[in-house]
C-alpha cells in the first residue's frame, strides 16, 4: 500500500535554475519501479497526500480520505495505471502525515482480511518531510499507528526524499529501517528512488519466494 508525498516542497528544483523538480525526478524512479520486471510477484496500490491544496482542510486531515488509493491494488509490473495517476497528481499541498498513514493502514487491513494467511501486506511511506498541519499530526502520533499496525502485522517502510529528519522514527514503529534518497541530482534521486522500492519489494515477498 503506497502512500505518496505531494507536499509543495515535493516541487522544489534540484540542480538549480533549470534542473528538474524533486517530483519529477521521484516520478521517474516509482514509474521505473512500477514497470520493472523485478517486481514480479508483488501488488500494490498507490495514494497521494495531502488531498488538496489547503493546508488544513477537512479533506486534507480526514484519515478517510486516504483509505481509497487512486491505483487501486493490482498486480506488477504495471507501466500505465500508475504512470496515469502520477502524471495526473502535481505537488502543492502541506504534510498531512498523520491522516495519511491512517487511511493507508486502513486499507492495508482491509486488503489483509481478504489474503491468504501466508501474504504479507505492508505499507509504503514515501516522504520529503516531517508532518506539518492538521490537528496531532505529530512525529509520535504518525510513529503510534505505524507500532499499532505493526502489532496487527502490517509493516510500515518508510522512504525518505532528501535528508529527510527523524525518518526512523516512524519507520521503527512500523518495524523497519527507513531509507534515505540521495536528492544530489535528478538521477540519483530517480536511481535511488527505484532502488529502495526494491529493496523494499524484496523484503516483502521474503525468502520463501
Amino acid at each position: 500500500v503506497f502512500m505518496y508525498d505531494r507536499s509543495f516542497s515535493m516541487g522544489f528544483t534540484i540542480g538549480g535554475a533549470g534542473g528538474m523538480s524533486v517530483w519529477d525526478a521521484c516520478k521517474a524512479g516509482l514509474a521505473g519501479f512500477f514497470a520493472s520486471s523485478s517486481s514480479a510477484g508483488l501488488r500494490a496500490s498507490l495514494a497521494f497526500f495531502g488531498r488538496d491544496d489547503t493546508l488544513d482542510s477537512l479533506t486534507t486531515c480526514s484519515a478517510s480520505s486516504y483509505a481509497k488509493p487512486d491505483v487501486a491494488m493490482t498486480s506488477l509490473p504495471n507501466a500505465t495505471a500508475f504512470s496515469q495517476a502520477i502524471n495526473a497528481t502535481k505537488p502543492f499541498t502541506g504534510t498531512p502525515t498523520l491522516p495519511a498513514l491512517q487511511g493507508a493502514i486502513a486499507h492495508a487491513k482491509a486488503i489483509k482480511a481478504k489474503v491468504g494467511a501466508n501474504e504479507r501486506v505492508s505499507v509504503v511511506l514515501v516522504t520529503d518531510g516531517a508532518p506539518t498541519g492538521c490537528t496531532d499530526n505529530t512525529l509520535d502520533a504518525v510513529h503510534d499507528a505505524a507500532a499499532a499496525a505493526a502489532a496487527l502485522g502490517i509493516a510500515t517502510y518508510v522512504v525518505g526524499i532528501g535528508t529527510v529528519q527523524n525518518m526512523q522514527t516512524i519507520a521503527s514503529g512500523g518495524g523497519t529501517t527507513a531509507i534515505q534518497v540521495s536528492a544530489a541530482s535528478p538521477s540519483q534521486v530517480e536511481s535511488d528512488l527505484e532502488a529502495a522500492l526494491g529493496q523494499i519489494g524484496a523484503s516483502a515477498l521474503g525468502c520463501e519466494f
